[in-house]
């Protein structure tokens, strides 16, 4: 897709509240994330716009983005999830040895 700064404008003018609105329900209506996620999106669509094939629908070109990255979202809330348990098992378990060996001593 060959966009001049002015078509690339119009096009966010046009999308970019459905975008939010999306981005809204997916990441439970926090707003800051949101629109984060809209710049974020305008962007990648601006990076990889020769990427466009002229006989699809934008809007489903942009949705399409729009989901991949709630999906990447989830995936990176999991994994900090995840590691923030380990953080907090492993260092329950090291004040635990800790207070054990105190307690052990004569």
């Amino acid at each position: 897709m060959r966009l001049t700064a002015e078509q690339f404008r119009t096009l966010y003018l046009e999308h970019g509240r459905r975008a939010q609105g999306f981005f809204m329900r997916m990441m439970g209506y926090d707003v800051q994330l949101a629109r984060d996620m809209v710049q974020d999106l305008f962007t990648r669509i601006w990076e990889h716009r020769d990427t466009f094939r002229a006989d699809a629908s934008f809007t489903t070109w942009m949705f399409s983005i729009a989901y991949n990255m709630c999906k990447n979202e989830y995936r990176h809330r999991e994994i900090v999830q995840a590691y923030q348990e380990h953080i907090l098992n492993t260092t329950t378990d090291i004040w635990a040895d800790s207070a054990d060996r105190c307690s052990r001593r004569p």
